[in-house]
Parts: structure tokens; C-alpha cells; sequence
């Protein structure tokens, strides 16, 4: 399909996987773990319309258990994103782990505690109402999720009580506050 569309249009179009199977989660990846330390995750292409910086930035203000992992293919951005976090305060808090495939999205994605879904609808429309594949890996992964003000996003996490909606305001006290309450989250799971 993308071959057609770069042949048709003269532009060259990429290929994303649009879902992953339930059963591609591996054993309790979460057992063992310290406890005291909260992983969050962003996963998936880095652009810069998702604004990854802020969260490299408001990192620095979040409590020293809180853990910033990103999960994404290399890019352009994203090598000046991990050159941005090496300054950062909290460069030993944020971390890049290296892409999966599509079939191990959940099983590696089940290491973290909680999952960002990092769009934010007053940046873009497209985010505004949108419904990501993120939302269902998470969920099948066992995350708590954290997400901005989206739709769709919103009202499932409300529905099923399985995530925190967050804005820029505030990001830094709300993941402080996240962490505090790691009973809540994990029984989100």
C-alpha cells in the first residue's frame, strides 16, 4: 500500500502496523521489580508535534522514583531528544530503550507501570479525537494509562478506571501525585 501511494503521488508514504495480538503478552515482566521506582512509558513514532521535550523538560521536576522511558524507531527527532535529555536534570531518569517489533509491542510495553499516550488535542485536531492504538496496548499490556485531554481516551479510561487525564499546567505535581499512590495505578491494571 505504501509502495502504490509513493508511486502514485510522487511522496514517499511509510507502512505502520495497525494492531497487536492480546497473546503476544509474555509472563509478568512487572515480578521482582522494585517497587518504589514508577516506569512510564511513550511508545511509538517520535514527531514533534507530540512535543516529547516538554516531557524531557517537566522530567526534571518529577520525584526521583519516576522513571521517563521512551520506546520509539530512530528518527531524525528523536536523536535530538535524547541529545536534549543528556542535559537535562534528570538525564539519569529518562531513558531510550530500543524499538521492538509489532508482535512484541505488548509483552514489552507489560515491563512498564504506566503508559503515556502522549498527544495532546490542543496541538492538534487529529490528536483531539482521536483513538490510538496506544490506548488498547496499553490496556492489553496491564498499564495504567496517562493521557491529555482526548475524546475518546478520556472517556474509556473514565468507563473502565484505568488512567489519569493530565494537562501542562500541573504535569510535574500530577506525576509526583502518580506516583505517591502506586496502590491506585497498579490496581488499574
Amino acid at each position: 500500500m505504501a509502495d502504490l501511494l509513493s508511486n502514485l503521488y510522487n511522496k514517499k508514504f511509510d507502512v505502520i502496523p495497525n494492531y497487536s495480538l492480546k497473546e503476544q503478552i509474555g509472563p509478568d515482566s512487572k515480578k521482582g521489580s522494585d517497587h518504589r521506582i514508577t516506569e512510564f512509558l511513550i511508545k511509538g513514532n517520535a514527531h514533534p508535534e507530540r512535543e516529547f521535550e516538554k516531557f524531557i523538560f517537566s522530567w526534571a521536576h518529577t520525584n526521583k522514583n519516576a522513571i521517563l522511558n521512551f520506546r520509539c524507531p530512530s528518527n531524525e527527532y528523536l536523536e535530538k531528544l535524547k541529545a536534549y535529555a543528556k542535559k537535562s536534570k534528570a538525564r539519569n531518569r529518562i531513558r531510550f530503550s530500543n524499538p521492538v517489533s509489532q508482535s512484541e509491542l505488548i509483552s514489552a510495553a507489560s515491563s512498564s507501570d504506566i503508559g503515556i499516550i502522549p498527544y495532546d488535542g490542543s496541538v492538534h485536531i487529529g490528536y483531539k479525537y482521536c483513538c490510538p492504538n496506544k490506548l488498547s496496548e496499553y490496556m492489553a499490556a496491564g498499564l495504567a494509562i496517562v493521557h491529555f485531554n482526548i475524546n475518546y481516551v478520556s472517556r474509556k479510561c473514565q468507563e473502565f478506571g484505568i488512567g489519569f487525564e493530565i494537562n501542562w499546567e500541573n504535569f510535574s505535581d500530577q506525576i509526583n501525585d502518580i506516583c505517591k499512590n502506586q496502590e491506585l495505578y497498579q490496581s488499574m491494571e
